[in-house]
């Protein structure tokens, strides 16, 4: 983008990008303190002035990373020295985990959504569900809820319950 056309405007735009407030940009080329803040936000607003101040705010910003040398690839190869030889065993293993988060290698669980139909989980998702309720559950129920389960699935037999049905069954 070229410079704006009005000199004013583009002094504004400079000294906003260099690091001062609208504010102290506005007061700085000579206008009174008394209106600066609302007259500098008003100025700002401006399409072509708020454009140029971010493009020279970007010029700045490359600049200061060219001068100090640094980019993704500085950055990585520092990373990568630490890693190799590191002071201590905990920075070569920092090291290693940021290197390996910018390659994308540490990415999380995957989201499965789940729709509370526990026929679809697999059996070591049963287990952990199981384990997690355990740890909120009442014991005695817990015990409960695991014999009438053994006794459902034909794991074990209820003899007091064998011994009603047949007791029943003859007549007592």
């Amino acid at each position: 983008m070229e410079p704006l056309q009005n000199p004013r405007h583009e002094q504004f735009a400079r000294l906003v990008a260099s690091g001062k407030t609208p504010r102290e940009s506005f007061i700085s080329m000579g206008y009174s303190p008394a209106n600066a803040g609302s007259c500098a936000l008003r100025l700002s607003r401006i399409p072509k002035v708020r454009a140029r101040i971010v493009e020279l705010q970007q010029i700045v910003t490359q600049t200061a990373n060219a001068q100090a040398g640094m980019d993704r690839g500085w950055v990585l190869s520092e990373l990568r020295k630490i890693a190799e030889s590191g002071a201590s065993e905990s920075a070569r293993v920092r090291a290693l985990e940021l290197c390996g988060k910018e390659l994308g290698m540490f990415a999380g669980p995957a989201e499965v959504p789940w729709d509370g139909d526990l026929s679809r989980l697999s059996d070591e998702q049963l287990h952990g569900l199981a384990k997690s309720l355990r740890k909120l559950a009442d014991p005695e129920v817990v015990r409960r809820v695991e014999r009438q389960f053994a006794l459902e699935s034909g794991e074990i037999i209820d003899v007091e319950s064998e011994r009603a049905v047949q007791e029943e069954k003859d007549g007592w």
